[in-house]
């Protein structure tokens, strides 16, 4: 909204209210036009601008000259049409006049330019132009005081209308045929008809009662003072009204009753009221009682229809406000007080809202102008009496039940009806009507206040009516409050209530105040008799507070039963309408006008701190209930935050002094808003919004009820501090019930800070109060829902706490708090662990570098959350925090779990994320940092980027192969799309720049050893770039890398390893090297070739040979080879030649000659050589002339030589494997050939054993090696085909198409390699705990990652290494089954139970047989188990389904064997079982279908078999061993259920009955996971009593099994409790 442009706008903003116009009055009564009013800051900062401006322009109107003629001309305008509406207003001549000796031509002396160019322009005002007043008076000088001169306008004001309804009256006689009063003045003349020349005159203030009286007096003695005398010529002082008899009905005019209401008014202001004599009283109570006895008796259906009825009704409310009047007088003559007046009065309020007003909420009509005035003005009258009406109960509330009740009812019903807004038309003006609500409130206060027996009704009749509260918060806010807030009415007087308890009712006795005035020192006995009245004062205030405390119990407790009526779940009304007052109550706290705000938010946090304690609500109160503290408690922390808790005690002087102190400004403002209030409201009955004095009283009772524990206890441990205190003490109460406040509060107007520093001072009070005592219990409650059972009460917890910490941040720093956040990250519901994440989020930033050391840790666990959610909001936490933190080790973590992400999540969000930050981090943030002219910068930039980079990837080998993967995917082969083009290009340059760096490091420092260990994590770094794109190290960088290379003395550390890895990748991407670094490099390697180590020679065999292709000479390597080929043979023929003897001096010389055979045939291709490298083989005896013998077929060969002998040397032939299957790598089709699948077969045929486990690893992981490389060449190819931009000259591969490509065939060798030896290699899986196994595993989920083998058949072995207590076996078949279930779940879910029957001959295995170890360990594989199935419903059942399927049993088994082993699968089931967590009832009951099934068939069988034997006294010993297995496995079974039963509360034998499992549908309440409640988690199944481990070949010891069980089976499984 813009400022007003001219003075229309301006009033209808701020109309002139005090400038009467002189038109009709009546419509200015009516509803008022929704005006906007701006906030006060709009106008001050116009206001501030507008002045600048207007300064400016009187400082210097030269210069500004321009600028002001534009405004005068616009100012003084001819063009006037716009203001033609101001030509209709007419204003009355001042009635006031001014000191002569002022003059106004002075007054424009100080007046500023532009202001003196405006007031020159206005045209002058003459005599003619002023509408002189229809009456001659003379003005009123200004002589006198502001409120004398308001009197005389008042008086004045009451003439002018006397006069009105005179001459309406007069036309309306006229008009009728009916004589009108002479004129000439007669002897009958009336008080009322008296001349209209008015003498300027001044009464005196006794003057004026003396005045009052006599005009009451005259006036009644005028109308009569019987009905017989009734003067009915005089037509001014009756009301005429025609009923329908035709009768005339003589009552007071409504100026009549004015003037009495204005005469009395004015006695009992000046307290003159007893001087009347009370005959008179009695006559004016009579003549209104007429008047309602009149009205009464009306119909007012349709109330806005009839003018006259409102009219009359207008008439009958200004009769019973003169009643009230009469019974607030205070005489003691008891006729005036009659019950008659109070009910006929009672009678017409009730009838005028229930009959007149209510009925108009309900309606939209559109009413005449005149009508709605009427309505308007009546609901003002009607105010007037309701207001009369609490004041009267509040001096006197001794009157009938009945009438209390009456006016309870109606006050209950005004409050809570409300009129609809939204209608189009409405005929009450909502302000009024407001008024109406409001005066209720003071009637049910008063009798609250004064009328114990009544509170009960009064509470309740309010709290039934809560329900009818408006649903719409700005429909139910229309109470202002005096601060600008607009709240519920109901929130208020529920305040009220509270504020009605105190001690200004209490009363004295006089020798208490005489002791407590005198001025000599007291006596003993004096200052005894003082103290026992102060204590019986202090007595009598605890109890007003018991009482006070008491109610707001009663109401908070109320409602909170109107909630939760319902255990189950809140009724959804009552909620919002509670949530709206409890929200009133929070914003009112802080102000001192509302003390007992407090008190009702204590009880209401104590009544939901007890429900939260209890423990015995339903989750949806729960939740409800924590929410509720939690505003409260952020309420509570608002008000801690500037401020110091205070001692409740006060001990400290100090602390005494400011307490008392804040108390003393709360309630000096308090007084001055009471005294302002009453400024404002001169009238009699004028209503405030808001009564101060009880909030006044309330904060003393408050003041009062600390000081008095204080005195008692300092009375006996501090007696100066007992006297100080005292002396306050007593001063206190003296000055609130002795000199009226005049010690204590003496009321500095002129404060302009007075308001400011009240909230100030009342925040102090209330740290002293009961509500912020609860403050840490309430806290301690909040860390204590962050571990509550309830999901949604853990998470209700999370977001108070997060709405807590947002306004003290420094409470994530509490240890308590630290330690719940940290546990419920890894909290099982997703909903908590989210919300954790999210608080704790909004805080971890470089200013509290303290909470990102306590939570990057748990944060970084997150990341392999099962949600997505979780992952997707930790993903970008810890970017930032990356960014916030300067820690190398938070940096590293991050990093890891960014790789992990990349690599293992199947999410593309997360992928996107992670792989997102990791790009900014390492590499566009580079980009974008680098100087082009600093490179010590640059190298500072980029030497940190890489150590983090070279700290993740040296932490383990998972590292390195994740950074490998993402280097590979997204940094080298991002692809080349156009919009990834630009971003491509800055990695890659940034990739560049760290490359430059990092070879910049390791030149620099090449003989330095303090740097070594960097040097080779360096190294290792570039190893990768290179390893993924060879032409990413340029041709001068290889070069600098020489001496790492060609330094002979360093062999078998990994800088050579890393170097010579270098070297491999990135000479193939170079063409033009130096022929000098060729050579020199091909010469060192082949120095060196017999020195490397295995792993070494894997990588210098490609370097040499790719270093003699450069050079064109193949003739040194051929050489190299040749003399390799010939020592072997030369060992082979002594060898032959001695029957496989060998001397051990030669074994290692053989070892390094067949490493060197089997990297020469991986690595070289010598059948691809000209001629006359091929020749050099052909010269020595070592090569098949056959044609058909390639050159690595002939290496082959020498190989199989030390392979197929039984009794040779186990290294050499290991070794001799090893370097076959190498050589079959690079050469897959001899896989296939039949003397090489032999040596396979035969080694792996061979039952393993220690001896030659080694020989099976190496075969193992050659074949994994094989697999992988082919993978790898796959995904390669797979790469360049999709990088490849297709078009026409791309021919079609037909090769391919047909299945001939190589691609296909090596893929056939895949597969069948891995089918050929699956079950060999699933057999070493289950060897042992150690490496083996880890080996034969990790090719298990190599294959599995390719598809090479069937799920189905794997299955049963990865559910056996589950139950491995060794980690790493366990998680790596955790993971291998999580793949597995994911993509062939129908296909493996029918060898589970195969799985956990191998499971039980592994664990066995591995535990020596030892079944004392067996029965004890192996708890929690189930677990495990069900967690890769997680919370899928369909399979958990199937799962189940098939668990209980072998619960059932063959009696006539005779095989003792099969039995132990049946007996060992059911124990460890079941006790697995009985760790696992049950997810719903329906899980429950199918377990328990499962045991009744064959409890009530076999067991009974059993149970008959066994009484069967030992009637007969059977001796067979076998059948006693059996008899006693199935006596424990049975009952195992029925320990198990009493188990469940025992776990489980809501579990049901009724239930179990009828319960019949159905894969496909399921019963509602027993699907969910809340339908099952668990009594105790520490729970354990027992079956030690059942002697599982007893030695059944005891006789003795069978019978004691079967006795014990046939016992147990009777007792708690009857037979005749199951129906067949």
């Amino acid at each position: 909204m813009s400022l007003p442009e001219d003075i229309i706008d301006a009033l209808n903003n701020a109309p002139l209210t005090n400038i009467i116009p002189t038109q009709d009055i009546a419509p200015l009564l009516g509803p008022s036009p929704s005006i906007e009013i701006l906030s006060p800051t709009y106008y001050q900062d116009a206001d501030q601008k507008l002045n600048k401006m207007r300064n400016s322009l009187n400082e210097n109107p030269e210069r500004y000259k321009e600028v002001t003629d534009l405004l005068m001309s616009d100012f003084v305008s001819e063009d006037m049409n716009e203001y033609a509406e101001l030509e209709e207003l007419k204003f009355k001549k001042p009635s006031l006049r001014y000191n002569k000796k002022s003059s106004s031509v002075d007054k424009l002396a100080d007046l500023k330019p532009l202001d003196r160019m405006m007031f020159d322009s206005c045209k002058s005002i003459g005599q003619n132009q002023i509408i002189k007043p229809d009456i001659k008076m003379k003005r009123i000088k200004l002589k006198y005081n502001e409120e004398e001169i308001e009197e005389q306008e008042l008086r004045l004001q009451k003439e002018e209308l006397c006069r009105i309804h005179k001459e309406e009256l007069q036309n309306s006689n006229q008009r009728l045929g009916k004589r009108s009063p002479d004129k000439d003045g007669s002897e009958n003349e009336s008080p009322l008809k008296k001349q209209h020349i008015y003498k300027s005159s001044y009464l005196k203030p006794n003057e004026l009662e003396t005045k009052s009286l006599h005009d009451l007096t005259s006036l009644i003695n005028h109308i009569g003072l019987s009905d017989d005398d009734l003067d009915i010529d005089d037509p001014l002082l009756w009301y005429e009204f025609e009923n329908k008899e035709d009768d005339f009905e003589y009552l007071l005019s409504d100026i009549v009753l004015e003037q009495i209401n204005d005469c009395i008014t004015r006695l009992l202001s000046s307290k003159s009221i007893d001087t009347i004599d009370v005959n008179y009283l009695i006559r004016i109570e009579n003549l209104c009682l007429k008047s309602l006895k009149k009205c009464l008796a009306l119909n007012w259906n349709d109330l806005y229809e009839n003018t006259d009825i409102l009219k009359l009704g207008l008439n009958c409310s200004k009769s019973c406000l003169i009643i009230m009047l009469i019974f607030l007088s205070n005489r003691q003559e008891k006729q005036l007080y009659l019950e008659k007046y109070l009910l006929s009065v009672t009678d017409f309020i009730s009838m005028s809202i229930e009959d007149g007003i209510l009925p108009l909420t309900k309606k939209s009509v559109e009413v005449s102008k005149g009508s709605k005035a009427l309505l308007a003005l009546f609901q003002l009258e009607l105010n007037k009496v309701l207001v009369a009406i609490s004041k009267y109960l509040n001096l006197n509330c001794n009157l009938e039940e009945n009438l209390l009740t009456r006016l309870e009812y109606l006050s209950s019903v005004l409050i809570f009806c409300e009129i609809n807004t939204k209608e189009k038309f409405s005929s009450l003006n909502l302000n009024s009507f407001e008024d109406l609500k409001t005066s209720c409130c003071d009637i049910l206060c008063n009798i609250f206040r004064t009328r114990e027996d009544q509170r009960q009704f009064i509470l309740d009749e309010v709290l039934t009516n809560v329900d009818k509260l408006p649903s719409n918060k700005g429909a139910a806010r229309q109470f202002k409050l005096s601060r600008g807030i607009n709240v519920q009415l109901v929130s208020v007087l529920f305040v009220r209530f509270i504020h009605c308890f105190g001690v200004s009712n209490y009363q004295f006795s006089d020798r208490f105040w005489e002791l407590a005035n005198k001025k000599e020192e007291l006596k003993e006995i004096e200052l005894k008799e003082l103290l026992l009245e102060n204590s019986r004062f202090a007595e009598y205030s605890n109890e007003q507070s018991n009482q006070a405390m008491k109610i707001s119990n009663l109401i908070a407790s109320s409602l909170l039963n109107k909630i939760t009526n319902n255990k189950s779940k809140l009724d959804s009304a009552s909620k919002h309408n509670f949530e709206n007052i409890l929200e009133d109550l929070i914003n009112i706290l802080g102000y001192p006008e509302w003390p007992g705000a407090e008190l009702l938010l204590y009880s209401i946090m104590r009544t939901f701190m007890y429900v939260l304690e209890s423990e015995n609500y339903s989750n949806t109160i729960e939740n409800f209930s924590l929410e509720m503290i939690g505003l409260i408690g952020c309420a509570m922390l608002s008000l801690r935050q500037n401020h110091d808790e205070f001692n409740k005690e006060c001990s400290e002087r100090q602390e005494f002094d400011e307490l008392t102190k804040s108390y003393l400004n709360c309630l000096e403002y308090l007084q001055h808003s009471n005294l302002v209030n009453n400024e404002i409201g001169n009238t009699y009955f004028h209503r405030s919004s808001f009564n101060y004095e009880e909030s006044f009283n309330f904060l003393i009772f408050k003041l009062l009820n600390k000081l008095h524990p204080l005195l008692f206890k300092l009375k006996e441990e501090d007696k100066n501090s007992f006297t100080y205190v005292n002396d306050f003490h007593m001063a206190l109460i003296s000055s609130v019930f002795y000199e009226n406040n005049s010690k204590f509060f003496k009321n500095d107007v002129s404060d302009s800070n007075i308001e400011s520093s009240s909230l100030k001072s009342y925040n102090n009070i209330l740290m002293s109060d009961s509500l912020l005592s609860l403050y840490d219990n309430f806290l301690n409650l909040i860390v204590k829902s962050l571990d509550h059972t309830k999901i949604k009460s853990r998470t209700r917890g999370i977001k108070n706490l997060s709405s807590l910490v947002s306004r003290q941040p420094s409470l994530l720093a509490f240890p308590s708090i630290k330690s719940s956040i940290s546990s419920r990250m890894n909290d099982n519901s997703p909903l908590v662990r989210d919300a954790c994440i999210d608080l704790v989020s909004q805080y971890l930033d470089q200013s509290k570098p303290e909470l990102i050391d306590e939570f990057y840790q748990v944060l970084c666990q997150r990341m392999d959350d099962s949600s997505l959610g979780v992952r997707k909001r930790v993903s970008k936490l810890l970017r930032n925090l990356y960014l916030n933190t300067n820690k190398k080790a938070v940096k590293i973590l991050i990093c890891q779990k960014f790789l992990k992400r990349i690599q293992e999540d199947e999410e593309g969000t997360i992928i996107e994320l992670c792989k997102n930050a990791l790009l900014d981090l390492w590499f566009i943030s580079l980009y974008n940092e680098r100087s082009p002219e600093d490179e010590a910068y640059n190298r500072v930039i980029c030497m940190a980027r890489i150590e983090i980079i070279l700290d993740v990837i040296s932490k383990n080998e998972k590292n390195w192969n994740y950074f490998e993967h993402f280097l590979n995917k997204y940094v080298i082969h991002n692809g080349e799309e156009e919009e990834n083009a630009k971003q491509r290009q800055i990695i890659m340059e940034a990739l560049k720049l760290l490359i430059d760096k990092t070879l910049d490091f390791i030149i620099e420092f090449v003989d330095s050893k303090e740097h070594r260990l960097k040097i080779e994590k360096s190294m290792g770094l570039l190893s990768v770039i290179t390893k993924l794109d060879g032409k990413l190290i340029s041709q001068d960088q290889l070069t600098s890398l020489q001496p790492y290379l060609t330094d002979e003395s360093v062999t078998g550390d990994n800088i050579c390893y890393y170097t010579l890895n270098i070297f491999r990748h990135s000479l193939p991407e170079t063409k033009n090297l130096r022929p000098t670094f060729v050579n020199d490099c091909q010469l060192s390697l082949l120095r060196r070739l017999t020195k490397f180590n295995v792993k070494e020679l894997n990588e210098a065999m490609p370097c040499l040979w790719r270093l003699s292709i450069l050079k064109k000479d193949t003739v040194r390597i051929s050489n190299a080879c040749v003399s390799c080929l010939k020592l072997t043979k030369s060992y082979m023929d002594t060898i032959s030649s001695t029957d496989n003897i060998l001397k051990n001096e030669n074994v290692p010389k053989i070892l390094r000659l067949l490493y060197l055979i089997g990297n020469f045939g991986r690595y070289c291709d010598f059948d691809s050589l000209d001629s006359r490298s091929r020749k050099i083989f052909m010269k020595e005896n070592i090569w098949c002339k056959e044609k058909d013998e390639s050159i690595a077929t002939m290496m082959v060969r020498y190989l199989l030589f030390f392979c197929s002998k039984d009794d040779f040397n186990h290294q050499i032939k290991r070794v001799a494997i090893r370097n076959l299957i190498n050589i079959c790598i690079s050469q897959p089709k001899l896989f296939m050939d039949e003397s090489i699948l032999k040596v396979i077969d035969d080694n792996f045929n061979e039952q393993i054993n220690s001896q030659n486990i080694d020989v099976k690893e190496v075969i193992i992981q050659g074949i994994a090696d094989f697999l992988q490389e082919e993978e790898n060449k796959n995904l390669s190819k797979t790469e360049v085909a999709i990088n490849k931009s297709s078009s026409n000259s791309n021919k079609l591969n037909v090769d391919v198409f047909h299945g001939n490509s190589s691609l296909f065939v090596n893929d056939g060798i895949c597969a069948s390699l891995v089918q050929r030896y699956i079950n060999q290699i699933l057999a070493n899986c289950l060897f042992d705990n150690g490496n083996h196994s880890i080996l034969a595993i990790n090719f298990l989920k190599l294959v599995v990652k390719l598809g090479f083998v069937n799920p189905k058949l794997i299955i049963p072995t990865v559910i056996a290494l589950e139950s491995n207590p060794t980690t790493i076996i366990r998680d790596s078949a955790l993971e291998i089954h999580s793949e597995l279930y994911e993509k062939y779940e129908s296909l493996i879910e029918s060898n589970y139970i195969e799985g956990i029957k191998l499971a039980i001959v592994y664990r066995m295995k591995i535990n020596n047989n030892d079944l004392k170890a067996f029965h004890v360990e192996n708890n929690g594989f189930l677990k495990n188990f069900m967690n890769v199935i997680g919370n899928s419903k369909n399979s958990r059942k199937k799962f189940l389904l098939s668990i209980i399927k072998t619960f059932v049993m063959n009696l006539n088994e005779n095989d003792l064997e099969k039995l132990k082993f049946h007996k060992n699968f059911i124990l460890f089931l079941i006790r697995n079982l009985s760790n696992c967590e049950i997810n719903s009832l329906e899980e429950a009951y199918i377990l328990i279908y499962g045991l009744d099934k064959t409890l009530s068939r076999e067991g009974i069988n059993l149970s008959l078999l066994i009484s069967k034997a030992f009637e007969n006294n059977d001796s067979d010993m076998k059948n006693w061993e059996k008899l006693s297995i199935l006596a424990h496995i049975y009952g195992i079974f029925l320990k198990f259920r009493n188990f469940l039963f025992a776990m489980y509360s809501n579990l049901s034998e009724e239930r179990v009955k009828n319960f019949k499992p159905d894969l496909k549908k399921t019963d509602k309440d027993l699907k969910n996971a809340s339908t099952i409640k668990s009594r105790e988690t520490n729970l354990k199944l027992e079956v030690n009593d059942l002697d599982l481990l007893i030695d059944l070949e005891d006789l003795d010891n069978c019978f004691k099994v079967c006795n014990y069980f046939v016992r147990i089976f009777s007792v708690d499984f009857a037979s005749e409790d199951f129906d067949e």
